[in-house]
């Protein structure tokens, strides 16, 4: 049998009330050449019995129960794992796609012989009503074929970089090694922040277009969508500590578009300290900016030649 042209890789975590939306755009994509591949993370919810119903109904839906909980990153690497299609994208499940959006982004990413194909995506609110197109793209970074490394410079130029792994189209063939060697992080929020612009450093072919199939669901109450907390600030450190290792590793130039990436959100995630939780006085956070600190003096100093 002819593998799945695309395989959509759904993460299920507490989401019973969005989950069926999430599957009927799925299950109702015109290309019918997909397989659903659905990740229960030990979700506490009714989004099992959800998951049951549909699969009675659509028999391209392949179901994987984890036996613990590995939060979002380490059911997107079950998802990479498992996954038969020539193309994956990660789609959460608490949003919503394009019905043509399959077909369509399947099409451009095999005419133009691409690792990644990326696009945009609009924000709504839980009504499903419009909220903003927060995820645009610029023409300066559409409609043409370039090296990740590149289509990350001129995307962080014009302020559209985006770590958000589901406005990508991914081919297997590149993410299944790739994952092998820079797996997403295990039960931590901002999974996809380190995954992302690696997944660009080492794509060789990359297109971005304007369309938006994404549909993202703004909650109040999602992993974006709540206020600072110290584990998320743990996790933000380790986003950039995972950036800082991998830089390390391949001896790559402080100006390289990853080391420009890293450094401005290590001194964003220092700002958000400052102003929301220093107060707590937490000497591990103050180890942890000092060391982190060095560890960018020392690339700028000792790295001098280009990734490559």
């Amino acid at each position: 049998m002819k593998n799945p042209c695309v395989s959509v890789i759904l993460p299920v975590y507490d989401v019973e009330p969005y989950l069926a939306k999430c599957l009927d755009t799925v299950c109702g994509q015109t290309l019918e050449n997909i397989e659903i591949l659905v990740v229960n993370d030990c979700s506490p919810d009714n989004s099992d019995a959800i998951i049951q119903n549909y699969m009675k109904r659509d028999p391209r839906i392949r179901y994987i129960k984890h036996e613990e909980n590995l939060g979002l990153g380490g059911a997107r690497n079950t998802g990479i794992e498992n996954a038969k299609g020539e193309y994956q994208w990660h789609i959460d499940s608490d949003d919503f796609i394009d019905s043509n959006a399959c077909e369509f982004l399947y099409n451009t990413a095999c005419a133009n012989e691409v690792d990644v194909l990326s696009f945009s995506g609009l924000n709504f609110t839980e009504g499903n009503a419009f909220s903003d197109n927060y995820f645009a793209r610029d023409r300066h970074v559409c409609d043409r074929v370039m090296r990740g490394v590149d289509f990350m410079a001129k995307a962080r130029a014009k302020n559209v970089f985006y770590c958000a792994v589901w406005l990508n189209l991914v081919k297997s063939d590149f993410i299944k090694p790739f994952a092998n060697k820079f797996p997403f992080r295990l039960n931590c929020a901002h999974q996809d922040t380190d995954v992302t612009p690696v997944l660009f450093t080492e794509a060789e072919r990359v297109m971005c277009i304007h369309y938006a199939p994404y549909f993202r669901q703004v909650r109040a109450d999602s992993i974006t969508g709540v206020g600072e907390t110290k584990k998320k600030m743990v996790d933000k450190l380790a986003v950039t500590q995972s950036l800082v290792d991998y830089i390390q590793k391949k001896k790559i130039k402080f100006t390289h578009p990853i080391c420009e990436f890293a450094f401005k959100d290590f001194n964003y995630f220092r700002t958000i300290y400052a102003n929301n939780l220093a107060a707590l006085k937490d000497p591990d956070f103050d180890l942890a900016f000092v060391q982190l600190d060095s560890k960018f003096s020392y690339i700028k100093a000792n790295y001098g030649r280009p990734f490559g």
